[in-house]
């Protein structure tokens, strides 16, 4: 166990120095290659002589001293501009302060208050107290977007399952656990198998209602892998019989990570939904074999009718 719990912990660490996430913290930006770094709840720090790709808040602040190759976006929070800015600078819900040495690529857009110092640059245009509409910090986000946006729904669907069939989430993650291989081996099967048949049929007139219902079906069946797959990435973390929530908290915090960094996103959602539905056909099939196992005993329990 102890084993397992550093080779998670490895994931963690590595997937959060990869994508430049935190949570709840301040964030200095490191000495290496300019990265997009994202900040869910905290305070993120540009220092002198250091360069960061994009630079996202969702609440918190955002202090730049050195370079930022990219935009600077605060949701809700506020914004220090004292080094150079190639990109915008946004901010939600807050005011910017710009200061004497603070030179801007693009434009400067605030909710709130901007706040210039003499000497600051602003390639284009300064615009305060706006009230935004989705549309530019969502093409800010830019390619983090559809990340964000799929692990605001991998957290839905946890809660679903979570509701709804929390002893089916405990045996599929009992079931990565204890039979990994055939959960793996019944994955990559139905990851064959589904689309090929979907495609068959839906070349068939006769069956094309059908084919078009299965390949329908193969985006919400990913969904619920994912879901299980990172419920039980989180079992690893907090074992049974802890708090299933905080399982499923952790699971969803580790894939959040791994779906932030470009290219390993991709090969982590795929990975995790494929070991999840494999997990679940090999829960079924046990739930099937204990309940077929327990028929003889009832029939021969007292007072059974024969």
């Amino acid at each position: 166990m102890a084993r397992r719990a550093s080779l998670l912990a490895s994931i963690v660490l590595v997937s959060a120095w990869a994508a430049g996430t935190a949570f709840a913290q301040t964030t200095e930006v490191p000495r290496a290659a300019a990265r997009d770094h994202v900040v869910v709840v905290g305070d993120l720090i540009v220092p002198r002589e250091r360069a960061a790709g994009e630079v996202v808040v969702f609440r918190g602040t955002a202090t730049v001293l050195g370079v930022v190759r990219g935009d600077v976006v605060v949701l809700e929070g506020s914004a220090a501009i004292a080094g150079r800015v190639d990109g915008d600078v946004v901010v939600v819900d807050g005011p910017v302060r710009l200061r004497g040495s603070a030179v801007v690529g693009g434009s400067v857009l605030a909710g709130g208050e901007v706040e210039r110092d003499v000497g600051a640059r602003v390639e284009g245009t300064v615009r305060e107290h706006l009230r935004f509409t989705l549309g530019r910090p969502l093409r800010a986000l830019g390619s983090l977007l559809a990340p964000v946006a799929m692990t605001a729904s991998l957290l839905l669907v946890l809660l679903v399952l979570l509701g709804l069939a929390p002893w089916g989430l405990e045996r599929a993650a009992d079931a990565l656990r204890t039979a990994p291989l055939p959960s793996i081996a019944w994955g990559l099967l139905i990851a064959v198998v589904w689309p090929a048949a979907a495609l068959a049929l839906a070349a068939s007139v006769l069956a094309l209602p059908l084919g078009i219902a299965l390949l329908f079906g193969i985006g919400l069946a990913s969904a619920v892998g994912l879901a299980v797959g990172a419920f039980a990435l989180g079992r690893l973390v907090v074992p049974a019989p802890r708090g299933r929530g905080w399982a499923l908290l952790v699971g969803w915090a580790i894939t959040g990570a791994l779906g932030l960094v470009p290219g390993l996103n991709v090969l982590a959602w795929v990975v995790l939904a494929t070991i999840g539905l494999g997990a679940c056909v090999v829960a079924s099939h046990r739930a099937g074999r204990h309940r077929r196992s327990a028929e003889p005993d009832r029939a021969h329990e007292p007072g059974s009718v024969s």
